[in-house]
């Protein structure tokens, strides 16, 4: 917002003290003329430079307590996936109806993703602790051992 007022009121301090064109300022301040041309006349009219953008844009879907409690379910649930943490946040409240892909940013702005979570190697590796990590692999993909069918041939 600071930026905007800054712009501002180098275009009416330019407009007031120069004999600039609407042009010639929009090229000095690297902005477009429509810009300067709406700040001269904001200006005129209320005799203030300042802007009114501190609530412009689109509203956030989630507020700081909605962090909190993702936050809250993803340390109860640390192995729950975003569908499913999506799916108990509905269960709260009304947050709970956006689209997946939302809810993943909400996690991630909210810094509640786990991003240490074990992968499938390490779950099937943890299923059967006699198997080493390339036949977990293969039985969790469903590959045959090769060596024994290249044996058939």
């Amino acid at each position: 917002m600071e930026a905007h007022n800054n712009i501002h009121l180098q275009i009416v301090t330019l407009h007031r003290f120069t004999n600039k064109t609407q042009t010639e300022i929009a090229n000095d301040l690297n902005t477009t003329q429509s810009t300067v041309s709406r700040a001269i006349k904001k200006y005129e009219e209320t005799g203030d430079a300042k802007t009114d953008y501190k609530n412009c844009g689109r509203k956030p879907l989630f507020s700081d307590r909605d962090h909190r409690q993702m936050r809250l379910l993803v340390e109860r649930n640390p192995r729950s996936t975003a569908a499913e943490l999506k799916d108990d946040m509905g269960a709260v409240g009304p947050k709970g109806d956006c689209c997946l892909r939302t809810f993943q940013k909400a996690l991630k702005s909210a810094d509640a993703l786990v991003l240490n979570r074990p992968t499938q190697m390490e779950n099937a590796a943890e299923i059967d602790l006699n198997v080493s990590s390339k036949n977990a692999a293969d039985r969790l993909y469903g590959r045959e051992n090769r060596s024994k069918s290249n044996s058939d041939f």
